[in-house]
Order: C-alpha cells, then sequence, then structure tokens
C-alpha cells in the first residue's frame, strides 16, 4: 500500500485525520489503520484503531476526540500493518508494515 498525503484540522471537539491511500500490485489491501496521537513527552493520549480495505486510490477520514486535551504540539502517528485477528498466518496476503507521522498543533 501506498501512503500519500495526510492532513489534520480541528472541526469542534475532534480533530479529523484525511489520508491519501493507494493499492499497490493486484490484490486489494486488508489490515488495520492505528493512529495515535502522542503528546510533547511521547505519551499516547489519543487511539484510533479500524480494519480497513483498499481497493483503489481512495482518502479516507478519521477522527479522533481531543477535547479533554490541553492546547500544545502533538504528533500523530500513523500505522498500516496487515496483523488481523481471527485469521492464520497462511490466509493473510502480509505486507511490510506502514509507518507515517504528523505534527499537529492544538489550539
Amino acid at each position: 500500500i501506498l501512503v500519500g498525503d495526510i492532513s489534520a484540522t480541528r472541526i469542534d471537539s475532534n480533530m479529523e485525520f484525511k489520508v491519501s491511500m493507494q493499492r499497490q500490485g493486484n490484490a486489494a489491501y486488508l489490515g488495520n489503520i492505528n493512529l495515535l496521537l502522542h503528546d510533547q513527552n511521547g505519551r499516547v493520549v489519543a487511539e484510533f484503531k479500524r480494519e480497513i480495505a483498499v481497493y483503489r486510490s481512495l482518502l479516507r477520514r478519521y477522527e479522533l476526540n481531543v477535547s479533554n486535551l490541553p492546547k500544545g504540539n502533538y504528533t500523530v502517528e500513523l500505522r498500516l500493518t496487515t496483523d488481523r485477528e481471527g485469521n492464520s498466518p497462511g490466509e493473510i496476503l502480509q505486507v511490510n508494515p506502514v509507518y507515517r507521522s504528523l505534527s499537529v498543533q492544538l489550539q
């Protein structure tokens, strides 16, 4: 899978993340997306995880509730993995994990 642009926008009590993804090769990408929001000390203060399927190029939107977090600088870490529950290893097309990060500021 190829991860393109990642953007972050504050909308009310949430931080909205838009992630551009594109399938590589002939098979669909089946895996998990995990968004981790880290404070300045590296501590995870918000997290989102969901199974995803990417059959073509797409732009997905995800939200993290940040209403209880103080103003400041944060880092969002994006992880895409093919680890999925309930499947034996022979049933999963394994690919290397993809990691990206983005600095965001809560105001």
